[in-house]
């Protein structure tokens, strides 16, 4: 006689269990790194300059007619409600294609409360994050001409994503190449390059990178995916890495190294229990939550 299956109930619709958390506003209002007119010339010194620093590039470093600027925002606006979302919607040709942490030194921004008490600490470097901004040439002249409007024909919204941002720069090669700091000797190898998403085809994407990367033994693999990065796995010397130097879609780039797979079953401070050596089945059952 067949025995009836022991039912294993799922956790469903664990949502339903979510409440919003109230917004309490009882530290006073928000803070600034610095007024709105301090940071309007600011930032549009820092789009002319990058924009005259794409303009001097070689057309190899660009594709096409797109450009991806990086928005720092302050050390002050880490939370992800500060993206300048009023910002993109004020200039719709300027789109986020992606965000990251970076680093900078405490004394090289806005001095506002917290930086200072860092500084008291000895922190001389703290996180921030920035922002990835692709448009043309013509979506950065257009956010430079709404920067000209008068205060009153912009949303306040507008206005204090702008006190918001620190610099509005290109990414810098160190930065594209910080995974090889750790390794001075670092001269060849297999690397993963990671470029911004566009709005070109793939193909025109693949002709591109091809031409990029023609040096590079064997040429390597590439996967793109829609309307996000595309990752280019070659061989590269430290000569062939240094030509990729400011090559603006280029997002990233790291080595990657198998040194093999870690131990499962243990670690240095508690050691899980050995494998069983019967051959039959476990009865163990093992669920995962997934977020």
């Amino acid at each position: 006689m067949a025995t009836t299956p022991q039912k294993r109930l799922i956790l469903a619709n664990g949502e339903q269990y979510v409440s919003p958390v109230e917004r309490r506003f009882g530290f006073g209002a928000p803070l600034f790194p610095r007024s709105y007119a301090d940071a309007r010339t600011l930032v549009k010194a820092q789009v002319l300059r990058s924009l005259d620093a794409m303009a001097s590039l070689p057309p190899s470093k660009k594709l096409g007619d797109e450009i991806v600027l990086t928005l720092r925002l302050h050390p002050d606006a880490t939370a992800k409600t500060y993206d300048p979302a009023a910002l993109f919607r004020t200039v719709p040709d300027l789109e986020n294609v992606g965000s990251r942490n970076y680093v900078v030194a405490t004394k090289d921004v806005a001095q506002t409360s917290r930086i200072k008490k860092q500084i008291s600490e000895g922190r001389a470097e703290t996180q921030a994050r920035l922002i990835f901004v692709r448009s043309q040439r013509s979506g950065f002249e257009r956010f430079l001409r709404a920067l000209d409007s008068g205060e009153q024909a912009l949303t306040e919204a507008f206005r204090n994503d702008i006190r918001r941002i620190e610099h509005f720069d290109l990414l810098t090669a160190g930065e594209q190449f910080q995974a090889f700091r750790a390794d001075k000797t670092w001269k060849s190898g297999r690397v993963e390059l990671v470029f911004h998403p566009t709005n070109y085809s793939p193909e025109a994407q693949l002709k591109y990178l091809s031409g990029l990367l023609k040096g590079a033994k064997p040429r390597g693999r590439l996967n793109v995916y829609p309307d996000g990065p595309a990752f280019v796995s070659c061989v590269l010397t430290a000569d062939e890495l240094n030509q990729l130097a400011n090559v603006n879609p280029l997002r990233t780039a790291h080595p990657l190294q198998f040194g093999g797979f870690d131990k499962l079953r243990g670690s240095p401070s508690a050691d899980a229990p050995p494998p069983p050596v019967t051959p039959t089945r476990s009865t163990i059952r093992v669920g995962v939550f997934d977020g």
